[in-house]
């Protein structure tokens, strides 16, 4: 995996879901034992970001309707985007202006989703909606907005390194650079109290 280029991240998940198996294997007698599986030192974290000017760029050049509403939302929640590929109009609650990013009866995991207040840029976009998925291709909604995400990137001439989740981390760099609290950003990051270190990566821009 390292060989074709993989990080050790993507090397760890897939190592993990190997050592889950085995391990499970093992609790149903199927194997008497089962080798240790190390893990590889984590990658740096990347420090892909998106200035003022690209960002600019990116709504210039977005075309299909489907890519410039995931844009408004990810620009002004500061969401992951697979919450945000998922997130319904039903999830929209207009008289106490939030948005609650987990559904009803979808289990909360470690990718902890928050609910966030709606912004004042955002509030018209969401209000002329239609009921269903807010990120929708003709009414259905969308898996993946990778392609259509990189299209955009590309025709604003950004860097190949641009993904649709470094908006979630430029963001909260904004945030900080503009002396938004720490517990404030961790609140929108969904970052829970455990997770205060990661949301501290972002304290040297404040």
């Amino acid at each position: 995996l390292q060989g074709k280029g993989y990080s050790n991240d993507y090397i760890n998940r897939t190592l993990a879901a190997g050592r889950a198996a085995l391990n499970r294997a093992v609790k149903r007698q199927e194997v008497r034992t089962v080798p240790f599986i190390p893990a590889l030192e984590s990658s740096p974290p990347r420090d892909v970001r998106i200035s003022l000017d690209d960002a600019a760029a990116l709504f210039d050049k977005c075309e299909e309707p489907h890519i410039l509403m995931f844009l408004m939302l990810a620009f002004n929640t500061l969401s992951r985007p697979v919450a945000l590929l998922e997130l319904d109009k039903s999830q929209v609650d207009f008289e106490n202006r939030l948005i609650e990013l987990n559904p009803v009866g979808h289990k909360q995991t470690k990718k902890y989703r928050p609910t966030v207040p709606i912004t004042d840029t955002l509030l018209p976009w969401l209000e002329q909606a239609e009921q269903g998925p807010l990120v929708a291709y003709w009414g259905r909604s969308v898996k993946s907005v990778r392609r259509g995400f990189n299209a955009v990137r590309d025709a604003a001439g950004l860097a190949k390194e641009v993904s649709p989740y470094a908006i979630r981390h430029t963001m909260a760099i904004e945030l900080r650079k503009r002396g938004v609290p720490p517990w404030e950003v961790q609140g929108l990051l969904g970052h829970k109290t455990g997770g205060y270190r990661t949301t501290e990566i972002y304290a040297k821009y404040d």
